[in-house]
């Protein structure tokens, strides 16, 4: 069976509240019924093939064409039918080239947009806090206060992290095992004023020495065979301007 595409276009623009496609020299392709009929009281015939600014004389189209770049969430008051909305417009571009526009405006109660733009605040303003508390949580759950200890050799420990702690330099923490190494990795980034940023773990010896580089510094997109098309981000590159912990970092190969 043949698809009408065209047909399947007019079934979709009817579909969507006050929507409009144009070309590039702002001429109407297809306007959805309820703008043309429902706003203008104009028929289909009346407004195919018009420039957007016969139909609609304030429309930002034509500016929107010119610049080439796609608005998103304007907001647009319709005279006609004392509407508030907001707007969306995207430049069609083929093989590289702008051949016209499509845009839509949605519509919205003002008290509604005012209400949840006073939602998102709060909720913002309640992340602040909670993030402030679990930071505290983590401060004091991580840091000095968490190793156990009376003897001289580890309270002169303390203290020098406490005078490096806030440096940039890179700590190097050597031990047997089970001297809590990592423990004090953790008060080393809970007490700098890298706290607030990420935090990275990474135990070298889990990782293949081919794969660690790729773990370490990330790849772009088909960097080899097998990376994945969006490429990946590497442990430095998340951790920056916050702490990483390379654990186990002798068991390394030497050459990385």
């Amino acid at each position: 069976m043949e698809i009408n595409y065209q047909k399947m276009l007019e079934t979709i623009m009817d579909a969507l509240n006050y929507a409009t496609l144009v070309d590039e020299n702002c001429r109407i392709i297809y306007m959805s019924r309820n703008y043309y009929e429902g706003v203008y009281g104009l028929s289909r015939d009346d407004i195919i093939g018009r420039h957007i600014c016969d139909i609609v004389p304030d429309s930002r189209i034509p500016a929107i064409l010119k610049n080439g770049r796609a608005s998103l969430g304007e907001y647009y008051y319709f005279q006609n039918t004392r509407e508030n909305t907001f707007a969306n417009r995207f430049p069609l571009y083929v093989d590289g080239e702008l051949k016209g526009l499509f845009a839509e405006a949605v519509i919205y109660s003002f008290d509604d947009v005012v209400h949840m733009n006073e939602l998102v605040h709060a909720l913002k303003r309640e992340n602040r806090i909670l993030k402030k508390e679990l930071l505290n949580i983590q401060k004091h759950r991580h840091g000095l206060e968490s190793i156990v200890g009376k003897s001289e050799a580890l309270q002169n420990t303390k203290k020098l992290i406490s005078k490096f702690a806030n440096s940039n330099l890179s700590i190097l923490i050597t031990g047997e095992t089970g001297t809590g190494k990592e423990l004090y990795a953790n008060a080393i980034h809970y007490m700098s004023n890298r706290c607030n940023m990420p935090y990275v773990k990474i135990n070298c010896a889990a990782i293949p020495g081919e794969l660690l580089e790729s773990e370490l510094f990330g790849y772009e997109k088909g960097a080899f065979t097998g990376a994945s098309e969006k490429g990946k981000i590497g442990k430095f590159e998340y951790a920056n301007g916050g702490t990483i912990l390379l654990d186990e970092i002798g068991e390394m190969p030497l050459f990385l």
